[in-house]
């Protein structure tokens, strides 16, 4: 998973990519979670 950058800044960029994945999925994670709720309050 070597893109031809310097150690450092792969290192760099894995980080941030990282970082923007978790945020990302937690977004997901809370649209998720609403939708769930709308259909809970739908059922009841």
């Amino acid at each position: 998973m070597y893109h031809g950058h310097c150690p450092a800044c792969a290192k760099k960029i894995q980080r941030e990519r990282g970082i923007e994945g978790k945020r990302r999925s937690r977004e997901r994670k809370r649209q998720v979670c609403i939708e769930l709720s709308a259909k809970n309050d739908r059922v009841v």
